[in-house]
C-alpha cells in the first residue's frame, strides 16, 4: 500500500456523520382505489368463455364410439344424446329412442338408415314412412328445415315429392292416390318427382299440399303406390362438412372443388371483421349480463 492506513475514529467529534434515509411515510402516499366486485367477476367469466371456446375444437377431437340400434360405430362428428359432453360435435347429436336412431331437424324428425363416414353422407326418412306403408310424412315443408341451418346439405340425386288432400277425386296422371289415407270425401295423393313450387301452382282448387317429402331419383316411368312408397322408405341423402359449418358461421361461403372432398372457404375482409366484432360484442354483453345477477345481491 502506498499510503497510511486509513484508520476510523468513533470517538472523534469532528468526524462526519453517517447519513440513514428516511423511511417513507406509507400511510402519506396515494391508496389504490378498490377493484370493484362486478369488475372481477365479469373478468373471470371472461375468461371462462374464452377458455371454454379454445378447448371446443379439443373436447370434439375425443375419440368417443357408441351405438344405437341398427347404426353402430357412431363417432365424430356425430353423438348420442346420453353420450358424455366431450364425445362429438354439439351441433350433430342424435337421439336414441326406442333403440332407433333419431335426427332431428327443426320439427321435423327422421329415422337413420346409415352413416357414411368415408363420404360424409347420412341417409335418413321421415320417421312417419319409417312406421309402415301407410303413413303421411311429419314434415310439412322439409326444405325450408334447411334454411339457415349449415349443419347439412341435399345431395344432387334427391328429388322433392308432396302430398295433396283432395275434396274431390282428381284426374292427373302425376297424381297417386294413396288409399289407406282415402276415404270419407277426403282423397290423399302422393305426386312423385314434383317439387311444392310446381304443385301449388298447378294446384286445384278442391286440394290443398299437406306434407313434402325427399327421396332418391329413380324416374316417373311406374307410378303406382306400391313402387312410389318404397322408394320414399328408402328414404334419401344428407352431406355434411364441419369447414362448411364453420364458413358459412364466419360469413364466408364454401367452394367445392370439383371430383374432390376439398372445399375453400371464401370470405371479404369486411365479413370477417364484422363477424370478429359481433362475437365480440356477443362476449361482452352476456358476460356484463351475468355479471349482474350474480352481483344482484352483493354490496359493491
Amino acid at each position: 500500500f502506498s499510503g497510511p492506513p486509513t484508520q476510523l475514529n468513533n470517538g472523534d467529534s469532528h468526524s462526519t456523520p453517517t447519513s440513514h434515509p428516511i423511511p417513507p411515510n406509507l400511510d402519506s402516499l396515494p391508496s389504490m382505489p378498490p377493484i370493484p366486485t362486478w369488475f372481477l367477476l365479469a373478468f373471470f367469466l371472461l375468461l371462462t368463455t374464452l377458455s371454454t371456446a379454445l378447448s371446443r375444437t379439443h373436447r370434439h377431437q375425443q375419440s368417443c364410439s357408441s351405438s344405437c340400434g341398427a347404426i353402430s360405430n357412431i363417432t365424430y362428428p356425430f353423438r348420442i344424446n346420453s353420450d358424455p359432453v366431450e364425445c362429438g360435435d354439439g351441433d350433430y347429436e342424435l337421439v336414441c329412442e326406442d333403440n332407433q336412431t333419431m335426427l332431428e331437424i327443426g320439427h321435423g324428425k327422421f329415422l337413420v338408415k346409415n352413416i357414411s363416414y368415408a363420404e360424409n353422407l347420412i341417409r335418413v326418412v321421415d320417421v312417419e314412412l319409417a312406421k309402415g306403408s301407410c303413413g303421411m310424412p311429419l314434415t310439412v315443408q322439409f326444405d325450408y328445415l334447411l334454411i339457415g341451418d349449415n349443419r347439412y346439405m341435399l345431395t344432387g340425386s334427391t328429388v322433392e315429392s308432396v302430398y295433396v288432400n283432395c275434396s274431390r277425386k282428381v284426374l292427373n296422371e302425376n297424381y297417386t292416390e294413396v288409399p289407406c289415407l282415402s276415404g270419407n270425401h277426403s282423397y290423399v295423393y302422393v305426386v312423385y318427382d314434383y317439387s311444392l313450387s310446381e304443385i301449388i301452382a298447378s294446384l286445384n282448387e278442391s286440394c290443398e299440399a299437406v306434407a313434402t317429402v325427399r327421396s332418391d331419383k329413380v324416374g316417373r316411368k311406374n307410378r303406382s303406390y306400391e313402387n312410389i312408397v318404397k322408394v320414399l322408405q328408402s328414404g334419401f341423402e344428407l352431406g355434411w362438412n364441419i369447414e362448411c359449418r364453420d364458413c358459412h358461421r364466419s360469413g364466408g361461403f364454401c367452394v367445392h372443388i370439383e371430383h374432390s372432398r376439398t372445399v375453400i372457404c371464401e370470405k371479404t375482409d369486411a365479413a370477417e371483421i364484422v363477424h370478429l366484432l359481433i362475437n365480440l360484442i356477443s362476449t361482452i354483453v352476456g358476460t356484463l349480463f351475468f355479471c349482474k345477477l350474480l352481483c344482484s345481491g352483493i354490496d359493491i
